[in-house]
């Protein structure tokens, strides 16, 4: 591909697709940073391939894993934490959480509460835990694109002629630019943008809290009511899944409150205190939960890269891998994942 492509969004999405493409086309990466950008709130990048409270695997799981280990390593960087503790919160999860070690072998194995305690002895879990130890933990940074983004922030896109002509806010004023593909992945944003808003997008405020207690030397994150990243200089602990909200902003409450769930988990969190807290919008497509990714309806060079919601870092692995097929050939997507509008 020679002609140009712009790429707007700073998050997952646009690091994927920005990864992607360099090297293959000349590149425009575009960010502008906002308190309603889901990126500032990540403290911590967890992968976790089985994230439902039934345990189910996340959407070609076994696919984003690999996908996700091409992308660190091909960076050089190594994750903060290997391997994912989910303890049963009662009776009933830990007889699914027997079930899915069963079914997926290969994927988590279930610890009985003695097992749990002698081999995790910092857990509270008197029902058992599933492990799954093709978990990982990442820094936000560790995830940049070899391109770097520029403080542009979109104001209008026209597709005409072959060509796609997207209009800025620059530092230096406003700007325009003409380019072969425009990539939208701006999160929230896309909500409310004219020409995208009548996408089925809903957008969740998280929000995650720091506290500078570390975990034992190689504990694994913890997911369960939340969940625990264990990182250099502490813990990171998250996450507030808000369908309603009116500030994007951190709230210390909830940043208490969250550290005081984790430590149900573990004991050692109890009373720990809060150094720093994060929060952005998260963007889900209600009725899948998976990405959206393709052309905008009535466009052939706009294309949408949204909707990762809480699975950011497995998602994004999975299109970083097949964005450029699926450019040359929009009809190969998968149908999971095409972009639709919502309905009437």
């Amino acid at each position: 591909m020679e002609e140009p492509m712009v790429v707007v969004g700073g998050g997952l999405a646009g690091r994927a697709v920005a990864s992607a493409m360099t090297g293959r086309c000349p590149l425009i990466w575009a960010d502008s940073p906002s308190p309603e950008s889901a990126t500032p709130a990540a403290q911590a990048l967890l992968a976790n391939p089985m994230m439902s409270q039934k345990a189910n695997p996340v959407w070609r799981a076994r696919e984003a894993m690999e996908a996700l280990g091409e992308w660190h390593s091909e960076h050089g960087v190594e994750p903060v934490a290997r391997g994912v503790l989910r303890p049963a919160r009662d009776w009933k999860q830990m007889d699914i959480f027997r079930g899915r070690s069963e079914r997926h072998a290969d994927l988590a194995s279930y610890h009985s509460q003695a097992e749990s305690r002698e081999r995790w002895p910092f857990l509270h879990a008197p029902h058992g835990t599933l492990f799954v130890p093709s978990g990982l933990a990442f820094r936000p940074e560790d995830f940049r694109s070899p391109s770097p983004s520029r403080a542009w922030k979109l104001t209008g896109f026209a597709e005409a002629a072959g060509e796609v002509t997207s209009t800025f806010e620059t530092p230096d004023g406003p700007g325009t630019v003409r380019s072969g593909v425009l990539v939208l992945a701006m999160g929230s944003a896309l909500a409310t943008m004219p020409g995208t808003a009548s996408l089925p997008l809903h957008p969740i405020k998280g929000q995650t809290a720091h506290t500078p207690v570390r975990l034992p030397e190689r504990a694994p994150c913890i997911s369960g009511g939340g969940y625990t990243v264990p990182v250099p200089d502490g813990t990171v602990v998250g996450s507030t899944f808000e369908h309603q909200f009116e500030d994007p902003h951190p709230n210390p409450a909830a940043a208490r409150d969250l550290v005081a769930r984790a430590a149900n988990n573990l004991p050692l969190l109890a009373d720990a205190p809060v150094d720093r807290m994060r929060a952005g919008v998260r963007v889900t497509v209600p009725g899948t939960r998976l990405p959206m990714v393709g052309p905008l309806p009535g466009h052939s060079r706009v294309w949408i890269v949204t909707g990762l919601g809480s699975k950011g870092l497995l998602m994004s692995a999975l299109i970083r891998r097949h964005f450029a097929d699926w450019l040359a050939a929009p009809d190969s997507i998968p149908h999971e994942i095409r972009v639709r509008e919502r309905s009437a």
